[in-house]
């Protein structure tokens, strides 16, 4: 059972309020009356009778036990006529309540510190024992004090300025720290629930595509900026860190108030440096519990009360550090000139666990940044997690040595820092725990792509957007710790329709994924004889992941059938509410990142797959085009995708709101948020965007220059001139563009039409020519490549095609559309297809597929052997007639 956000929200509220209670200024309040603890303080200089020795503690001033305060009458006394004449405003009860805790308490820190010896004579009877008039205080401080005793005014009032001026202080920063860390969280929190109000939530789409989904620079966000300086937020979550960053400086910067004559920082320059060096290091502490939650798994805000995704939390994480760590340089900076001159400060072991604590951070950020992290994550992770341990000991310790616990409260943010990594690894543990010991089936797909079915997942159905971290303790011996995160696709739906690989016979081979082209059409039907439906089998509760080898403990996966496997989660890439409510859901993706599309398919009644694999992946398509066979798709082995053009024919046809969900390498999944941004800005239909990055090393397949280009789909009746190849002056050495023109066109061209073509290709600077396209059902002869293509066509495809590549036009990717970035404006793709082929991705000898039919043969295999197969079950081509 789903607890409810509210409930998770009172909860947290409650465990604030609990822990703020032990911060200065809220539940803690060092002193309970200042007039009382600056008397208190005028007289710890002076030396009693029963002192021992007079050690030099906080600033040089001497220290008595409480003990020998307790049963001094000097002391008693003095104390007493001190809060008489000084504590006028306040009750008896309160000043004897004051006499009772504090009057004996050792002060050889700053504060209220150690624990008080019940005093020989109470408040009253010290008066009263007052029988002479008290003489002046001595101004020597090593004179014994032996007397009743004046204060002097002035050092009670220094006294005084020091306690309420460092108090109030102390209390401003705490305060201030409660709100930034109260900021921290509860911008997500507030965004996320207005977006559900219903006078809210249509202004909040409509500037969606101006806020939050656009990049801050450029169209950089999952990919890196220049020089791997890092990535770059959108617009919405640079305007959340400029806020934040903002609401610190303002509040490090006002309200501070000087009080001399003040007895540790004499001058008002100084003291109002010493007031900056307090409070940026109260801030520091007030952001640890924030910068350790958004890098946490088990986030609350992540996991219950909001909808952002985990990957903005650890952006956000890394700027949260970088003001972490400002705080703290600031801090130390200016401790250097306060302190230094004091020998017994510098020497103190509080100070030295500062100095660690501040080496530390500027360690950390230095050692997070992306170059290291992309050489070695493991070792980054490691040296993170084993740093910040040692940085939050040395805070605790640089706090407890200086003034003690239950003082100012700075331990009360190690606590709530410590609750939230704690609360973190037990839930992982726990998960891991719940999920229990695992035996995976390991399938080597080939090319560096490998399948994994783990049984027995009670997730397994949980819906789209899950991922879980995997654990393979037996890969090395030496990390089996490692774990990394995997999108799940349940192993019911990989069943569901199951592919029988044809077998192979010496001397030809079957009609493959490989055969057959580098594009499947959104209206394709599987052939059947590919396919058998596995429906009525047992439905299995597993999860499947796919994966590609990388770097860490993904390379020493194999095939096995008994792989020890460990889960942590699973976890929601991010709320998927918004994606499911939307009218229309195209899911887009790159290589590997069809893993996280997959159990979408499932999940929504309108959907259309993209997805662009290199050649290296067809291994993958292979393994998962079974589970695409009832669905609307173009998947594209070898090309990329034209994202704009694609966007912009969903939202002509009139959807109010589109979905896209985009999976795979940082480029793609960049050019999606831009192009997304670009559509929704010009037209009525909003967008929903879900970006996904998958961390493999994929790349986007194009653009790009390639070693040689083939020529297709020229219409029959057409004839070719020969064409002189030009070099290529914005793209690699082997591109070339072509020129073609037509003659000939007539209306008798017939439907069903069988068109050979042989294409001779020579290498880069030399003439490329072409045979005359014959109307002819022989096999032409080649020493060369020779193309043999069926193809549909129609009188219309003929009568508006135009030439679209002209001699020394820069269209490196033969975009092959209509957005006039290629060619001459207004020429276009004959049908319209944007088919420009790779000579090593479609024309191979003996087959090729030069359209979008998946219309493909073998020599000898469907003109020959049967002429009357219909590949594509079209019945317009094929027959014997």
């Amino acid at each position: 059972m789903r607890t409810s956000p509210a409930i998770w929200l009172a909860a947290c509220l409650l465990q604030a309020n609990l822990v703020f209670s032990d911060l200065v200024g809220f539940g803690l309040h060092p002193f309970k009356i200042y007039c009382a603890s600056a008397c208190q303080w005028a007289l710890q200089a002076y030396p009693l009778e029963c002192s021992e020795k007079i050690p030099k503690g906080f600033l040089g001033r001497a220290t008595t036990s409480s003990e020998c305060k307790a049963n001094d009458t000097a002391w008693l006394t003095t104390l007493a006529w001190c809060l008489h004449v000084k504590c006028r405003a306040h009750r008896m009860s309160e000043l004897q309540a004051f006499w009772e805790t504090d009057a004996t308490r050792d002060m050889t820190n700053f504060g209220n510190t150690g624990t008080p010896v019940p005093p020989k004579w109470s408040y009253e009877e010290s008066l009263q024992q007052i029988t002479e008039p008290p003489r002046k205080m001595p101004v020597d401080t090593t004179t014994v004090l032996n007397f009743t005793a004046l204060v002097p005014e002035i050092e009670y009032q220094a006294q005084l300025n020091t306690a309420l001026g460092v108090t109030k202080e102390q209390e401003t920063g705490a305060e201030y720290g409660v709100i930034i860390l109260v900021t921290g969280f509860g911008i997500p929190i507030i965004l996320t629930w207005l977006y559900h109000l219903p006078f809210t939530s249509g202004l909040l789409s409509k500037i969606t595509p101006y806020l939050t989904q656009p990049s801050s620079i450029g169209t950089y966000s999952v990919r890196s900026l220049p020089f791997l300086f890092g990535n770059a937020p959108t617009i919405g979550q640079a305007a959340y860190i400029a806020i934040f960053f903002i609401i610190n400086i303002v509040l490090m910067s006002v309200n501070y108030q000087s009080m001399q004559p003040h007895l540790y920082y004499p001058g008002e320059s100084m003291e109002i440096k010493a007031y900056i060096f307090y409070r940026t290091g109260i801030a520091s502490y007030a952001l640890l519990p924030l910068l350790i939650l958004f890098a946490s798994r088990n986030n609350v805000l992540l996991l219950w009360l909001t909808n952002w995704s985990h990957a903005t939390y650890l952006l956000l994480h890394r700027w949260v550090a970088r003001l972490f760590v400002l705080h703290a340089l600031v801090h130390s900076f200016l401790a250097l000139p306060i302190f230094l001159p004091q020998q017994a400060v510098v020497d103190s072991d509080y100070w030295a666990w500062g100095v660690v604590a501040a080496v530390l951070c500027v360690a950390i950020l230095f050692a997070s940044v992306l170059p290291l992290r992309r050489w070695s994550y493991e070792l980054f992770l490691v040296t993170h997690v084993v740093l910040s341990v040692i940085l939050v000991v040395g805070l605790w310790y640089h706090v407890v040595l200086w003034i003690g616990l239950d003082s100012y409260g700075y331990e009360t943010w190690i606590y709530a820092a410590c609750a939230v990594w704690f609360f973190d690894r037990a839930a992982r543990v726990g998960k891991v725990l719940k999920n229990g010991v695992r035996r995976s089936k390991v399938t080597d797909l080939g090319n560096g792509y490998i399948r994994v079915d783990i049984p027995r997942a009670s997730f397994a159905n949980d819906g789209p957007g899950l991922h879980v971290y995997a654990y393979f303790p037996t890969l090395s011996l030496w990390r089996p710790w490692e774990n990394h995160p995997f999108s799940i696709v349940p192993t019911s739906l990989m069943s569901r329709v199951e592919r029988q690989r044809p077998e192979q016979s010496s001397g030809s081979s079957s009609p493959t994924a490989k055969e057959s082209g580098v594009h499947i059409n959104v209206h394709d039907v599987e052939k059947h004889h590919g396919l058998r439906d596995t429906a009525s089998a047992p439905l299995e509760t597993g999860i499947t992941l796919l994966i590609k080898k990388s770097m860490g403990i993904t390379k020493h996966l194999k095939a096995t059938d008994g792989l020890l496997t460990l889960m942590d989660g699973p976890y929601h890439n991010t709320s998927t509410r918004e994606i499911r409510h939307c009218d229309r859901l195209l899911l887009i993706g790159g290589g590997i990142g069809i893993t996280s599309l997959l159990p979408w398919i499932a999940s929504h009644p309108n959907i259309k797959l993209f997805w662009s694999v290199k050649e290296s992946a067809r291994c993958l398509v292979e393994e998962v085009q079974g589970l695409l066979s009832e669905i609307e798709k173009d998947v594209r082995v070898g090309r990329r995708l034209d994202i704009s053009r694609l966007l912009e024919q969903e939202a002509d046809v009139g959807y109010c709101n589109i979905g896209v969900v985009v999976s795979g390498p940082g480029g793609l999944c960049d050019d999606v948020r831009a192009a997304v941004v670009a559509v929704g800005k010009k037209g009525s239909t909003s967008f929903e965007l879900d970006v996904d990055a998958c961390g493999n090393t994929e790349e986007h397949c194009g653009p790009g220059c390639n070693p040689a280009f083939g020529l297709c789909d020229i219409p029959a009746s057409s004839t070719f001139r020969t064409v002189t190849q030009q070099p290529a002056t914005s793209c690699q050495k082997t591109e070339t563009v072509f020129r073609t023109s037509i003659t000939n066109v007539t209306q008798t061209v017939n439907k069903t039409e069988i068109v050979e073509r042989t294409v001779l290709l020579f290498s880069t600077s030399t003439v490329l020519q072409t045979s005359t396209i014959l109307q002819t059902n022989t096999i032409a002869a080649s020493t060369m490549a020779t193309v043999t293509v069926i193809r549909t066509v129609t009188v219309s495809d003929y009568y508006n095609w135009k030439p679209r590549y002209r001699a020394g036009d820069k269209d490196c990717n033969y975009d092959c559309d209509d957005n006039e970035d290629g060619g001459e404006p207004g020429h276009q793709d004959w049908d319209d297809n944007c088919y420009c082929y790779q000579n090593s991705d479609r024309y191979q000898a003996d087959h090729g597929d030069c359209d979008e039919n998946y219309h493909y043969y073998r020599k000898n295999h469907a003109q020959e052997n049967n002429p009357d197969e219909d590949k594509d079950e079209n019945k317009e081509w094929g027959r014997d007639n």
